[in-house]
């Protein structure tokens, strides 16, 4: 803004007049305008607006906007500044110095600019807003997938549920089936035990009367034959007392 002096012909308003005026023109000769073209295989999507607009910045410049650009199908990032001979040559070291994370750069130009700069505050809000706005999809997106994907655990919980059901019903009608199988195998083998058990009883039986029946006939054997013995020794003696006179 250029300040308006009265037109009063004395020596302190003229001096201040003079002040003014020079300091303005001091301002105006030290502000110049840049615009960078960086041109490359990846410099969209990968922080290069906000890249260069962290270092302006840093360097205190007022005036700073960057717009992304296609240009026969590459990608451009055009950026805007403005500021002090310094500000500006530092800027533009750094650019052609540094790179972010992943770009790809294959060409940077730089022009002196006439047009008009946004204010960099102005732009970072817009920047902010513009990163915003491309972060709401993202989250509402991440949101329908929590959704579905406690739909899916819903889903999953419930087929558990239900295996789970599934098994201890098996479990349970198996174990009936084994305590059943248990129980008839216990009935079968008692009945077989008790059966060899008479059948035994039985053979022991038989074979004790046809012992006993062996026995009487041995004794009725031994005593016939016994007594058959003793007739011949007896008839053996008597021969032999006949011969000695006896």
């Amino acid at each position: 803004m250029r300040f308006s002096i009265t037109d009063r012909a004395d020596p302190l308003s003229e001096a201040v007049r003079a002040i003014f005026i020079n300091t303005e023109e001091t301002t105006c000769a030290h502000k110049m305008r840049l615009r960078v073209e960086i041109r490359g295989g990846k410099v969209h999507d990968v922080g290069c607006r906000v890249f260069l607009l962290d270092k302006a910045l840093g360097l205190g410049i007022d005036k700073f906007a960057a717009y992304n650009r296609t240009d026969n199908g590459g990608q451009v990032v055009l950026a805007f500044i403005e500021g002090e001979d310094d500000q500006i040559a530092e800027f533009r070291e750094f650019v052609e110095r540094n790179r972010p994370v992943d770009a790809e750069v294959s060409d940077i130009t730089f022009d002196e600019y006439e047009g008009r700069i946004m204010d960099i505050m102005d732009f970072a809000n817009r920047t902010q807003i513009q990163q915003i706005n491309k972060g709401i999809p993202a989250l509402l997106r991440i949101e329908q997938l929590q959704d579905q994907m406690l739909d899916k655990q819903d889903q999953m919980l419930d087929k558990l549920d239900k295996t789970r059901e599934d098994i201890v019903g098996e479990i349970r009608e198996s174990k009936e089936c084994i305590t059943n199988e248990i129980r008839e195998s216990n009935e079968a083998i008692t009945n077989e035990i008790k059966e060899s058990t008479e059948t035994i009883v039985g053979e022991l039986k038989v074979g004790r009367e046809e012992s006993a029946g062996d026995i009487k006939d041995l004794r009725v054997d031994i005593r016939s034959y016994m007594e058959e013995k003793i007739g011949r020794m007896e008839d053996d003696i008597a021969q032999i007392k006949a011969k000695i006179g006896i």
